[in-house]
């Protein structure tokens, strides 16, 4: 914006509209007014100037539909996201689970689970442990979805695959392996623990589970429920595949606004050479030169001013011009002026006098035409 808006003509406006001639015209894109705009047009609040040539509206535009489309896709991404937390299980661990009071929990009288918590050391199993044997246990079937069963996850991993209306939560309170039991002293002792860590190693034992647990006596039913329950409860994060052809459509607006301003500019100067019968080069050089010059400010672009030939100096009667009086000489044919705006052609009590000197008199007028129309531009 801060470029295009330098680059073509009709971003430079008169700062002072009461004067139809000013000296220079003023760019109100400066680099912290396109700041202000840019941010003004994120926060969707605008701001108190808005572009003038169609380049620079191009480049608004297509900044406002970037603006657009990234907070809709933020908003929206973001209300899922809060939609999906407020949805998630109150309940993600065992400490989750004693520290509340609304789910109860219990376990398999005679089972390992059980007893892992009458034997623990740790006060939070103890707490649970006290909590299970102080209250009846109504078991899964009449909780009407109040209640969790501690088991072992081997298990719950089994049940979890063939009822819908299950789900495991949190991760595991210990770590235990499974053993063949053998009399003492068996012969089968060394062979079975060999073949046990052979079909460790070689991942055999897991693909029996993965056979037996996940794929056979699975109920697609269930499957298909749990991968849309799944899918639904989290909220996927913006990445740039989502929003990438925002960035593009941003990228081809600003290039095309480019070559809109680069038409601006020599439509521009071809109307001046046009008007003015001049070579559109000249002109180009003569725009391009006095766009931004070191004695002005960045933001003005003053208008340059014409700088007359000198014109014939004639005989003054050094008899008759002295310090008391201001009448000039009758024998003089011309009067020379060192100051454009303090010539005698143009004082209003006095018609203006081409002659002698006609020639330079219509070099001043055509002078004035091109000055006149660098003001318009």
């Amino acid at each position: 914006m801060y470029i295009l808006a330098r680059f073509t003509p009709y971003e430079w406006q008169n700062p002072h509209p009461c004067d139809p001639d000013p000296d220079t015209l003023e760019n109100q894109f400066t680099i912290l007014n396109c700041l202000w705009f840019a941010i003004g047009s994120l926060m969707q609040q605008g701001c108190d100037f808005l572009p003038q040539a169609v380049s620079t509206r191009m480049v608004a535009g297509m900044w406002w539909f970037f603006t657009l489309i990234m907070i809709s896709s933020y908003t929206a991404n973001l209300a899922a996201f809060l939609t999906v937390e407020r949805m998630d299980s109150p309940i993600e661990s065992a400490e989750d689970l004693a520290k509340q009071t609304k789910i109860k929990y219990g376990s398999l009288k005679t089972g390992s689970t059980m007893a892992f918590f009458r034997d623990s050391k740790i006060p939070t199993y103890q707490g649970m442990w006290a909590t299970m044997m102080r209250h009846e246990d109504p078991g899964p079937s009449e909780s009407n979805g109040l209640y969790a069963y501690l088991m072992e996850s081997t298990s719950i991993e089994y049940v979890v695959e063939r009822q819908c209306d299950l789900t495991q939560i949190g991760g595991l309170l210990d770590s235990k392996s499974y053993g063949i039991a053998l009399p003492p002293g068996s012969p089968y002792t060394s062979a079975i623990s060999s073949a046990i860590l052979s079909l460790q190693e070689t991942s055999k034992i897991q693909m029996l589970k993965r056979r037996w647990w996940k794929e056979k006596n699975r109920s697609d039913k269930c499957a298909k429920e749990k991968e849309e329950a799944g899918g639904s409860s989290m909220a996927s994060e913006l990445n740039l595949s989502n929003v990438g052809g925002v960035f593009v459509v941003l990228l081809g607006g600003m290039g095309l606004a480019l070559v809109v301003a680069l038409a601006e500019f020599v439509l521009e100067c071809w109307d001046i050479s046009k008007e003015d019968e001049k070579s559109i080069i000249s002109v180009l050089n003569v725009a391009s030169a006095s766009d931004v010059t070191v004695d002005h400010h960045p933001d003005q672009w003053p208008i340059p001013s014409y700088v007359p030939p000198p014109s014939p100096v004639a005989n003054l009667n050094a008899s008759t011009v002295n310090q008391n009086t201001s009448t000039l000489s009758q024998n003089s044919s011309t009067v020379a002026s060192q100051n454009f705006s303090s010539s005698p052609f143009f004082t209003p009590d006095r018609k203006p006098s081409l002659s002698p000197a006609t020639d330079q008199g219509e070099d001043l007028l055509e002078a004035e035409g091109v000055r006149q129309r660098k003001k318009n531009w």
